[in-house]
């Protein structure tokens, strides 16, 4: 599985910093502005058990919440505002409207949502072509 994000540098940055974090510099927050810091994530995949399985993982981490899981882009482009999350795992290869077409709808509507590209294709077309 390849992890695709919008800059080298600014989503483990951003990241870092809404989480307290920066390499394995432990957080000095308390847990009362840890939860305040906590980064929301939303995931979009067909496949049932990697978005349950994802979601649990996510919810299992200190820092972090999975805010919505959806099992297409087209679900996610209709609820994801009533919940928006700092980061989206987006499955680029959804059956429907692709991820890579919903990637660039997700950044036209959403600009400040953090969108990573989850794939299994080792085609690095495809993948550029989310970006």
């Amino acid at each position: 599985m390849i992890l695709t994000y919008t800059s080298e540098t600014d989503v483990p940055n951003r990241l870092a910093a809404g989480r307290g974090m920066m390499g394995n510099t432990p957080s000095t927050k308390s847990p009362a502005q840890s939860d305040a810091a906590e980064i929301k994530v939303a995931i979009i995949e067909d496949q049932t058990h990697i978005r349950e399985g994802l979601a649990l993982l996510i919810d299992s981490a200190d820092g972090y919440r999975c805010t919505g899981e959806f099992e297409s882009m087209e679900e996610a482009l209709d609820k994801i505002g009533k919940q928006l999350p700092d980061v989206a795992l987006v499955d680029i290869g959804l059956p429907g409207m692709s991820g890579i077409e919903g990637i660039h709808l997700l950044k036209q509507r959403y600009p400040d949502v953090l969108l990573v590209a989850l794939t299994v294709y080792a085609d690095d077309d495809r993948i550029f072509e989310a970006l």
